[in-house]
């Protein structure tokens, strides 16, 4: 018997566990009441399976992660040349510290994104609803720790190693030397054609993967998920909706969630007044304030018009798209009637 033959045996039992882990997440997400759709940001692949399953499920009712008081903003995406931003901004604070003001979340929208896609769905197709269930811009700085710095950035699927060590493995292992390009080179160019299933399953997997390696003590993710899976109860029980006929848009970081059957007690929001709107964007800009390769925005952008001449799909748009985005300051709104389920 080899002295490490205990080691390895432990080394074997720790992998088959682990991998058996990642394939229960899998399950559980695929068999949740609502359908669970997981995407990364600007992903081509992730827009190009979006606009197959809308046409084919044509879901009355569509839930996206995205903080839900931004909900009146959509409207004005008719009025917009992509990119552009999403905006609330407040310099008026009340219960949190004054040297944070003044206050600020940007969400970008390109048009190779599943978000836009079912967006643009929801907004075109009569009986058709879109509520956003993620944080309000509110909860956002009440969850932030006390030594928050700048302007938070809010995207669908910031889907990124949080270990270190493992981004650092993928990177010199796939011979490239940013996750973007890893991202793009082993996943994104082969889902690009791969049907709904396999999109799901390889999706729903790696959010698996990405939160079983994350550091631990951050519990900011389980709540996330609560408070979205409270928010889409709470529509369903307030609107008889059919769980069938609808479908949950997330980061695949919180398809496979552990949590999806608990409650949160949400907190009321602050006294601060905030302002919403539309800012202008470019593709530069979202790569920069994100951390993404540079260029690698503008490569996702052409990968999309490629895959939709080549897959034959036709994509979802906003009507009026002519206009340049308007770069006015936001405008306000007292927050309490952009979501049905708020």
């Amino acid at each position: 018997m080899s002295p490490f033959d205990p080691l390895r045996e432990q080394l074997a039992g720790a992998a088959a566990a682990f991998g058996t882990g990642l394939v229960d997440d899998v399950e559980q997400a695929l068999k949740a009441e609502l359908e669970i759709f997981p995407v990364c940001h600007h992903s081509p692949a992730s827009a190009l399976a979006m606009a197959r399953r809308l046409r084919e499920k044509q879901p009355k009712v569509i839930y996206l992660e995205l903080c839900e008081d931004l909900r009146p903003v959509l409207d004005e995406l008719r009025n917009c040349r992509l990119p552009v931003a999403l905006q609330a901004f407040a310099t008026d604070i009340e219960g949190f510290p004054p040297e944070w003001a003044p206050l600020s979340v940007i969400a970008p929208i390109t048009e190779s994104s599943a978000e836009y896609q079912a967006i643009a769905y929801a907004l075109d197709t009569p009986g058709v609803e879109i509520v956003l269930v993620d944080r309000s811009v509110d909860h956002v700085f009440q969850w932030e720790p006390r030594e928050r710095g700048e302007a938070v950035g809010v995207e669908i699927g910031d889907l990124r190693p949080r270990f270190a060590e493992l981004e650092e493995h993928l990177l010199h292992h796939g011979k490239v030397r940013h996750w973007s390009e890893w991202w793009d080179q082993y996943v994104e160019q082969p889902l690009v054609g791969a049907d709904y299933d396999t999109y799901r399953q390889v999706m729903v997997l790696i959010g698996s993967l990405f939160r079983r390696l994350r550091p631990q003590g951050n519990e900011m993710d389980e709540d996330r998920e609560r408070y979205m899976w409270t928010r889409m109860r709470e529509h369903l029980a307030a609107t008889g909706a059919d769980p069938d006929t609808c479908l949950y848009v997330c980061g695949a970081f919180h398809a496979a969630s552990p949590v999806m059957g608990e409650h949160l007690d949400i907190t009321p929001r602050t006294a601060t007044r905030w302002l919403y709107g539309l800012i202008p964007s470019s593709h530069s800009a979202i790569e920069e304030q994100f951390g993404l390769a540079p260029g690698s925005v503008s490569i996702a952008s052409a990968t999309w018009s490629k895959a939709v001449k080549r897959s034959g799909v036709t994509p979802y748009q906003l009507g009026a798209r002519a206009r340049p985005a308007p770069c006015r300051r936001p405008r306000p709104w007292n927050g309490t009637t952009g979501c049905r389920a708020s």
